[in-house]
């Protein structure tokens, strides 16, 4: 079996982004994740963005400038798929 693990460089990196998702839960805001685009909003306007018909529809958010495209599954069983590398090892 292959181990998953993060690097040092990796886990510093993941560190920065949790105390930013803090300073963003601080400063209220609230953040939406629509067909794997992140998307940002004053929580102090937006309650909650689902699949039920609301006011505004989910592409009025703040687009979140960032190169990853954020997987988004529904209710199916997930699994991981290896790099062809991962998988020399």
């Amino acid at each position: 079996m292959v181990e998953i693990e993060l690097t040092d460089a990796q886990k510093q990196a993941i560190k920065a982004l949790e105390r930013a998702l803090r300073q963003c839960k601080k400063a209220g805001v609230y953040f939406h994740n629509c067909y794997g685009t992140l998307k940002a909003y004053d929580g102090a306007v937006v309650r909650v963005v689902d699949n039920d018909k609301g006011e505004l529809d989910c592409d009025e958010g703040k687009f979140v400038n960032s190169p990853y495209n954020l997987d988004s599954h529904a209710d199916d069983r997930h699994y991981i798929h290896l790099t062809e590398q991962a998988k020399g090892r």
